[in-house]
Order: structure tokens, then C-alpha cells, then sequence
């Protein structure tokens, strides 16, 4: 999971990714920090993800560390779903245009959604040691929709950055302790994005109130749109580690890297009639448009220990190199048009998860965890409405059912709180937005695996 969840509007299709039919149509919210979704494993969500560093209970650990695939035997086959259901609430408390008037509209926004993730994973032996796997996963996603209504409509309206990824991946058993996993992915990204454009500020900042007045483009008088859709293909690679030093003791290490897109598409802008002189120089034209955008890259440390026969206890910790992502930024060939800058700056951030899983029989087992999600926005001035995140707080619960030697079954349930979090936004435009946001989540997976 990661940021704010809010559903999208339209499904984005992974049409580009010719051997995911599976995964076709879906789109996600944002469910852990920054927009880094962890739900790759439903398994691992009934733990709060407190077991992926140390191999997990099934293939889907591959995700998390590669090396895991040497912990089970056979050809399998596993996919999950997810529903995640969000609600975020925001109330501004102050919103002023570029004469420090009033911005017209709701000063309270709501959005109720709900979103679909898939994840499918298959591994089979090519020999005793060495072992084969595919993922195909959403290991990042942002979806926000907030309408044209409110008073923040001239910082965003619609935002969608979606990801898909295929990870095949290797493993070797070492020996009885000892073993190590290598990855590659290849990852498709497609960001869309949307705002409202002022064009009576803009003509203020160039023209002078004057020359403003006399054309009638007044700060909210003469409203436009943007709308930036791209997308491109890049790489990555992973890889992990474990260890058994014991019996009863696992240790995992898994590195995720960073994965720095370069990303082609197109700008499209409205320009009320009112507002035509000002595309005289060029500027406010429909145009091409790039940007690069990284995904961050991802450490992770585990810790699994069986206490009893019945139960385990899991502890994990993931470092999220987050301070990669200071800004993005969307040039326009159109040399004209300025370029667009979100500013960012974020920092880098550690989840801690703590979890257990118990077996009651032959047949059942539960699952339960907790987890501290730091978020990698620093403060309110650098809070934006594209990732509106703050601090999360995890509960979960899971329950596995063995319905046949080839056949295991999972549900899992968690829930996220998240702290209250303030934002104050000056837009390029001299607009001034205060305001806090309230979110909280929750997440269902249903996971079938197939041995073979």
C-alpha cells in the first residue's frame, strides 16, 4: 500500500504488456508511502508484510527477496486480488487567488472510492538448486480525483501514475542455509494529469492589471484546463539473500533498485476565448511533452523465528530511498510553454512490521501484524495535493486455509490509519491553499496457489 487512495476514474489498460492479459483494466489508489503500493503478497498482508523479507509463505515472496523461491518445491502457480476501499477527506481553511481574493467553490472535497489491484506469480525447478520465477505485479500507483468544483481545482484536479511490472527471477540454493535469488524487471509507467488553469492570474503575472481588466481576464474569470497524459518503459533489477543460521531462526536480506524513467507523451490545453491573446507568443498550445520520473529503490531486512510448532513470530524492516524524488518536472517541445514543476522534496523512509502466524491444524492457520509506515513528505509546505501523504498505521489479519495438497487458500483484512496532515500550498500562480486531510483505508485480498 502508500499514499493517499483515492480511485481513479477511467482504467488504464495494460494493453502494452502483451503476457499480462491477467492483470488487463486495473488501475489502483495509493496505499503505502510516497506512491509505493505494497500489496504484492496476500499472504504478506495478513502480517502486515512482516514476512516477505524472510521468504514469505508462498512464491509471491519473490516480489520482496528472490532468493525465497528456494524455500518451495514443484511448479506454482499463485494469483491474488485486492480490494481496496478508501476514504479522504479535505477541508481548506484558506484558499486566496493572486489579488488575495477568495477562490469561488467548495472548500470541502470528499472522495469514497474504491480500487482493484491483481498480482500474479508462477516458479517452477530447473534443477535441484536452481529455480525459475515470474511476477507480474503493480509495484507503484497514484490515483487522486478531487473534481473541477473545489477551491484547489488550480493545483489538481485528476492525477494517475500507474506502473506494471514484469519480474522474472532465478534463485540458487547454496546449501542447507545459505541461499540467493537475482531479478529483473522490466516496468511500464503512465502518468495523466489535470488542472485547471487561471487565466486571469496568468495574464496578471504578464500583462499588468490594467491591460488584464481591459480584456476581461480577471483572476477566476477566464477558466482553462490542462490536461499532460505520457508514459514509457524502463528497467530494474533485485535481488536478496537468506540465511538460516538454525532450525528455528530466518534471516532475509532483499534489495530492490531504483528504476529512473523517461517518459513521452502529449500536453493538451483549453484556452477560454477571452484568453486567446495571450497564445500569441506561442505559449498555451497543445504540444508535445516528456519528464523522468523515478521509481525509488528499496532495502529490506527480516527476521523470522518459530517459537513453538504452532507459532512464528516476523519482524521486518524496509528502508524506501524516497530522497531521490525532489521534483518532476514536464517540458514541452512547444518551446513557449513553460515547464511544469511539482516540487517534492521528499525524504527517505522506514516501515517496521511486526507479525505472527499461527497454525491451528493440518488444515488452518491465522495470520495477524502491525506496521509503522513513515511517510516521505517532510512538512506541510511540502505536503502537495498530488501526494498528499502522511504516516500510516497498519492492522491486519489473515487466515489460511489448506483445502488440498495442491490447493491453499488465503483471506486477509487490514485497515490503516493515517495522521492527520496539514498542507499550505503557494501555486506558481500565486494562489494560496491551507487545509487538512483526513484518510483512512482498508484493504481485502483473496490469494488461490496451485501446486503442480
Amino acid at each position: 500500500m502508500t499514499t493517499l487512495l483515492l480511485a481513479p476514474k477511467k482504467s488504464i489498460r495494460y494493453a502494452t504488456l502483451a503476457v499480462t492479459v491477467l492483470l488487463n483494466g486495473y488501475t489502483c489508489p495509493v496505499i503505502a508511502s510516497g506512491f509505493a503500493l505494497m500489496e504484492q503478497s496476500g499472504t504478506g498482508l495478513g502480517t502486515a508484510y512482516a514476512n516477505t523479507a524472510t521468504g514469505g509463505e508462498d512464491i509471491s515472496a519473490m516480489f520482496y527477496n528472490p532468493a525465497s523461491l528456494t524455500r518451495y518445491r514443484g511448479t506454482e502457480f499463485i494469483s491474488t486480488y485486492y480490494l481496496i476501499i478508501s476514504d479522504t477527506t479535505v477541508n481548506l481553511s484558506r484558499s486566496t487567488d493572486i489579488l488575495n481574493n477568495p477562490i469561488r467553490g467548495s472548500d470541502k472535497t470528499n472522495s469514497k472510492q474504491s480500487a482493484h489491484i491483481p498480482n500474479v506469480y508462477f516458479a517452477t525447478h530447473l534443477t535441484e538448486q536452481l529455480r525459475l520465477g515470474l511476477g507480474l505485479t503493480v509495484p507503484f500507483g497514484l490515483s487522486i480525483d478531487y473534481g473541477t468544483a473545489w477551491q484547489g481545482r488550480y493545483e489538481l484536479t485528476h492525477a494517475e501514475l500507474y506502473t506494471a511490472d514484469i519480474n522474472p527471477v532465478l534463485a540458487y540454493l547454496v546449501n542447507d542455509k545459505l541461499s540467493i535469488g537475482l531479478g529483473f524487471s522490466a516496468q511500464h509507467i503512465q502518468l495523466e494529469m489535470n488542472q485547471v488553469l487561471d487565466f486571469g492570474s496568468i495574464c496578471l503575472s504578464q500583462l499588468g492589471l490594467p491591460t488584464c481588466s481591459s480584456l476581461g481576464l480577471l483572476p477566476q474569470s477566464a477558466d482553462g484546463s490542462v490536461n499532460l497524459e505520457i508514459e514509457g518503459w524502463s528497467w530494474g533489477y533485485n535481488f536478496g539473500v537468506l540465511y538460516h543460521p538454525s532450525k528455528t531462526v530466518q534471516l532475509g536480506l532483499a534489495y530492490r533498485s531504483d528504476v529512473n524513467h523517461k517518459l513521452d507523451g502529449t500536453g493538451h490545453i483549453d484556452v477560454p476565448l477571452q484568453a486567446t491573446p495571450l497564445t500569441t507568443t506561442g505559449a498555451f498550445q497543445d504540444s508535445n511533452a516528456n519528464a523522468t520520473v523515478t521509481m525509488p529503490a528499496h532495502l529490506s531486512l527480516g527476521l523470522a523465528y518459530q517459537a513453538t510448532d504452532q507459532l512464528k513470530a516476523l519482524l521486518s524492516l524496509t528502508w524506501t530511498e524516497w530522497s531521490d524524488i525532489k521534483a518532476l518536472g514536464v517540458n514541452y517541445e512547444n518551446s513557449a510553454q513553460p515547464t511544469t514543476l511539482i516540487n517534492l522534496n521528499f525524504q527517505n523512509t522506514i516501515k517496521v512490521s511486526l507479525g505472527f502466524i499461527l497454525q491451528l491444524n493440518n488444515h488452518w492457520s491465522i495470520q495477524s501484524g502491525f506496521s509503522f509506515d513513515q511517510t516521505p513528505v517532510k512538512n506541510a509546505n511540502n505536503r502537495t495535493f498530488y501526494v498528499p501523504d502522511s504516516n500510516r498505521y497498519w492492522a491486519s489479519f489473515g487466515i489460511n486455509y489448506q483445502a488440498h495438497q495442491e490447493i491453499l487458500l488465503n483471506l486477509a483484512y487490514a485497515h490503516v490509519f493515517f495522521d492527520d496532515a496539514h498542507i499550505t500550498r503557494q501555486t506558481t500562480r500565486a494562489h494560496m491553499i491551507e487545509g487538512e486531510l483526513n484518510t483512512q483505508v482498508d484493504i481485502i485480498s483473496a490469494q488461490i496457489r496451485l501446486a503442480f
